[in-house]
């Protein structure tokens, strides 16, 4: 189990991985506002068949805060079943009607994403260091296995060692988050 989102191309694809609040869920429902394939927001599932990584679907949802879902995913192609606690300052979005067409139970793994807000306003991507990849992608997908331990480390270290790894700076402009995931995917897209 993996905490991040998955979303493609329909040839290829990207987990999205890093700490809350970094953009992933924004990320990802762009993403899929843009018509691009997903396969989920918060945890995942990353396994390996016979020739490369893989990212399985648990969910068909993504938790956004309400207000955000408000302002930046209004219009025809909004997801339609929004739900949230009284308490929750996060909603969760169910995409099963609205975006049923774009959910898919499993992506090719091409590209690990680590999404960050630019300071500069400016999208951008930048290779990083497998350390560096380990910092964003394990603390948080280890906190959610219970008894998780070194042999689960080392399966995220092979996961992160085998995949080029990128920051993916994210500017003011959803549409050039998108195409950078977008390019991501072409560059590093397997056989």
């Amino acid at each position: 189990m993996v905490h991040g989102a998955a979303v493609g191309d329909g040839l290829g694809g990207a987990l999205l991985t890093a700490r809350g609040g970094s953009g992933k869920s924004t990320t990802a429902l762009h993403c899929v506002q843009a018509g691009m394939r997903y396969a989920g927001d918060d945890t995942v599932l990353v396994g390996r068949d016979r020739r490369a990584y893989e990212i399985h679907s648990l969910y068909n949802s993504a938790r956004l805060a309400r207000l955000q879902l408000e302002t930046e995913f209004s219009g025809p192609r909004a997801p339609s079943d929004v739900l949230a606690a009284a308490s929750d300052a996060k909603a969760t979005v169910l995409l099963g009607r609205s975006h049923a067409a774009q959910l898919t139970p499993r992506l090719p793994l091409d590209v690990l994403l680590i999404p960050r807000i630019a300071e500069s306003g400016r999208t951008c991507l930048r290779p990083v260091t497998l350390v560096e990849a380990m910092a964003a992608l394990a603390p948080s997908s280890l906190l959610m296995v219970p008894g998780a331990g070194a042999r689960d480390l080392e399966r995220l270290t092979d996961v992160a060692r085998a995949t080029p790894r990128y920051v993916l700076d994210l500017g003011l402009d959803p549409a050039e988050n998108v195409a950078a995931v977008h390019d991501a995917i072409r560059a590093h897209r397997g056989p």
